[in-house]
């Protein structure tokens, strides 16, 4: 059985690679596509597209991606 993915929940495991139903992003509630490691944080999240994009470009995320080494 595969876990849904929670802001508290630890993404490091291959258990937790479903998403949330909202972006984890503050105040957002688009729908979440990409997976990311916030930095200076140390926590991890889904985000929509728009928050994605923002926080890859802000320089204040770095994408999560299973299965490469």
């Amino acid at each position: 059985m595969i876990k849904k993915l929670s802001r508290n929940n630890n993404i490091d495991k291959p258990e937790y690679k479903e998403f949330v139903d909202s972006c984890a992003g503050l105040k957002c509630t688009n729908k979440p596509t990409t997976l990311l490691k916030v930095k200076y944080i140390n926590k991890s999240g889904s985000f929509c597209q728009q928050c994605t994009t923002d926080l890859l470009q802000l320089e204040l995320a770095e994408e999560i991606v299973f299965g490469e080494t």
